[in-house]
Parts: C-alpha cells; sequence; structure tokens
C-alpha cells in the first residue's frame, strides 16, 4: 500500500481530497513502512552497541530509526540555537555594555507596559509574575 500527499502543482487523484492550495508540504509518498520513498538516504557509521541503544529507543517509541535521528537533531538544533543566544547575551555584556544596559532597560520597558494588559495571563501563571 502507498500513499502519496500532493504539493498542489498537480490534480489529485482522489476525488475527496481537500483542494490542492491546502496542502503544504510537498509531494512525498509515503510507502506502509513510513519510509518516505523519493526521499535520498545514506549509511552513517556507529558502533554496534550505540545502533543497538538507537533501535531499541526507536521501538520503544514506536518509530524508525530514521525518525527518531531526525527528532534528536531537531532538539539538537535547538539547543545549539539557544547556546548560541545565550553565548551572543555573553559577548555582549561583554563587549558592549552600554548596550546590554540599553536592552535591559527596554526590557523591562516592555515588561511593565505589557504586565498590567493580561490579567488573565497573570491569573493563569502566577509562578512567572514579577514579585
Amino acid at each position: 500500500m502507498s500513499l502519496s500527499v500532493s504539493s498542489g502543482k498537480e490534480p489529485s487523484p482522489r476525488a475527496d481530497a481537500p483542494p490542492a492550495d491546502s496542502y503544504l508540504i510537498p509531494a512525498v509518498p509515503v510507502t506502509m513502512f513510513g519510509i518516505l520513498a523519493g526521499m535520498s538516504t545514506t549509511t552513517i557509521k556507529v558502533d554496534s552497541v550505540t545502533r543497538d541503544r538507537l533501535a531499541h529507543l526507536a521501538r520503544a517509541r514506536g518509530m524508525t530509526m530514521g525518525a527518531l535521528l531526525s527528532d534528536v537533531a531537531e532538539r539538537l538544533e535547538t539547543e545549539q540555537r539557544w547556546s548560541d543566544i545565550e553565548a551572543a547575551y555573553a559577548r555582549m555584556q561583554r563587549e558592549d555594555p552600554e548596550g546590554w544596559a540599553e536592552y535591559l532597560d527596554e526590557l523591562a520597558e516592555w515588561e511593565l507596559s505589557t504586565a498590567s494588559t493580561d490579567t488573565a495571563a497573570a491569573q493563569e501563571w502566577p509562578e512567572y509574575n514579577n514579585q
């Protein structure tokens, strides 16, 4: 069994399919095994212990090792993005103390101007209220 998702560039093969412009992902056939057909693949070398650990985690989560690695890569990218942001803040504090002070003043102004406008949020998340 094979499914396909349309990019909206070609007519949908199914009569009951939503309009082509409602699709946001490119046309990529998906097999019943969860592997995207037509997607290029590669091999990476890992030791057998690591492979077995990845296989165990993937099996426990009901996903392929490729999907697991994709999730892990996404998490690591997010972690790296935040690390880069924190490094930029530290660099600004070190190299441009006046700019850092201006940033903190602007941030404080922003918090004061927005804190009083959303009392529902303040009640919903009291742990984030300034005391």
